[in-house]
């Protein structure tokens, strides 16, 4: 009976030792799970920061697009006066000539340039590039003399759909020819 109470004590004393190591196991991995859950915090904060960045510091401009296919849509939405669409309608024709003189210099660009493999049409690319942000500039620049002729409520109506649409406003450029008479 003796070595029955040996055998038991030495087996009461691993159950607690069991007991102990795997209540001590389960703190640490409760530990090491809320650390993880620290750590997948941390890498969602950062990937959340550059989201945001990405989407909202990096915001498009939110150009009218003056002279394109969307005159139609500017009149409505904005609902210009006589003024202000004698106004537009000279500066889209202006526009027109600015950005001829780029797109003839594309054509020859596009004639001229050899394009027969990788290199040639990476070289060409890089060419075209100036040339297209000038377009662009030249667009911004009169989207921005329309914007100066707005009315209160006009801009703001114009604010309102960048907001909708996550861009960034232009400011109204005002020039001689943007002042009413």
């Amino acid at each position: 009976m003796v070595a029955f109470f040996v055998y038991s004590d030495k087996f009461a004393e691993s159950i607690i030792f069991d007991q102990k190591h795997s209540l001590y196991i389960s703190l640490f991995d409760k530990f090491l799970k809320g650390f993880e859950i620290m750590k997948l915090k941390y890498y969602y904060s950062i990937l959340l920061f550059f989201i945001c960045y990405t989407s909202f510091g990096q915001a498009e401009d939110c150009t009218l697009g003056l002279g394109g296919k969307d005159t139609e849509t500017i009149i409505e939405v904005f609902q210009l006066d006589d003024e202000q669409l004698v106004k537009m309608e000279a500066w889209i024709q202006e526009l027109k000539k600015v950005n001829e003189v780029i797109e003839e210099q594309i054509d020859v660009l596009l004639e001229k340039h050899p394009q027969s493999n990788e290199e040639e049409l990476q070289a060409l690319a890089e060419k075209f590039k100036p040339l297209r942000a000038q377009i662009i500039a030249n667009s911004k620049i009169y989207d921005q003399k329309l914007l100066g002729i707005l009315n209160a409520k006009q801009y703001q109506r114009y604010i309102t759909l960048c907001a909708e649409a996550m861009r960034r406003p232009l400011k109204g450029l005002i020039s001689e020819d943007a002042l009413p008479e």
